[in-house]
């Protein structure tokens, strides 16, 4: 990885594109452990008046503790993220593999404007990033070979469509005509 003293400020953040896709997920959801936590005090507090629901107190309860627990094990070993994992898929499971990929895909963002809101894709020449709120999905491209293969696929799809729109009309109007 290379040395923030040796690039400018600018070039080193595009450089952590990943790093800050991953920032954003953990922020979201801690965002969500902390929304979840603070509902199981209160519900903690109504059980301690009046413990009525224990089936619903044992579920919700489980349930905090494996979002947390998700929460905290993503931080203390962030290769186990979804984003990561995603990136070991395309580069290799070691974590050297995992850094080249990193930097690899975030130098392919350098000179993007990059805002990090939800459900916003990026693409580059060769990636696609996809913001989803807990987690991000990252793919390769399609060459310009596979992308027109898709576009010829899609067209012949509205063809087929077309055609069986007009022979379900055609069939209709020769029914109706036949009952009269």
């Amino acid at each position: 990885m290379q040395n923030r003293k040796n690039i400018g400020f600018r070039e080193f953040r595009n450089v952590c594109f990943i790093k800050q896709v991953y920032g954003a997920n953990i922020r979201n959801m801690a965002i969500v452990a902390v929304i979840a936590f603070l509902l199981w005090v209160e519900l903690l507090v109504s059980f301690i008046r009046k413990p009525s629901d224990v089936v619903f107190f044992i579920v919700f309860t489980v349930l905090v503790l494996g979002f947390c627990g998700a929460l905290l094990y993503f931080v203390a070993k962030p290769y186990s993220h979804p984003v990561y994992r995603q990136i070991a898929k395309y580069f290799g499971k070691t974590p050297e593999d995992i850094e080249r990929g990193v930097n690899e895909i975030s130098m392919s963002f350098v000179d993007q404007n990059l805002t990090f809101s939800l459900n916003k894709n990026y693409f580059s020449d060769t990636w696609f990033v996809r913001r989803n709120f807990l987690f991000s999905d990252i793919c390769p491209l399609a060459t310009p070979e596979e992308l027109e293969e898709i576009k010829a696929e899609k067209e012949l799809k509205k063809q087929l469509r077309r055609q069986r729109k007009q022979c379900g009309k055609s069939d209709f109007a020769d029914k109706e005509n036949k009952t009269d």
